[in-house]
């Protein structure tokens, strides 16, 4: 289950729901990673996401998936983090 503050890669369904405001549309891009900032349950979950490059789009569960961390990657971040 994703959740505010999960890092997460954008995945392109094969078809995307046409019940989106344009402005919504055009923020979303594929295949980039970003963290969650917002889950919004009005009308079904739909997540905002903070891409890398620093811009916004929203997408529905279905077209997110968690970052996948090797433990190798983990040690090195915490490493990373450490030395700051």
């Amino acid at each position: 289950m994703i959740a505010v503050n999960d890092r997460v890669l954008t995945v392109r369904p094969e078809s995307v729901s046409n019940d989106w405001m344009p402005e919504a549309l055009l923020s979303r891009k594929w295949g980039v990673y970003g963290v969650v900032v917002r889950l919004k349950n009005g009308h079904g979950a739909v997540f905002t996401v903070r891409h890398d490059d620093g811009s916004a789009g929203y997408y529905e569960p279905r077209e997110l998936a968690p970052e996948v961390v090797e433990p190798v990657q983990a040690v090195d971040r915490l490493a990373l983090l450490l030395e700051d």
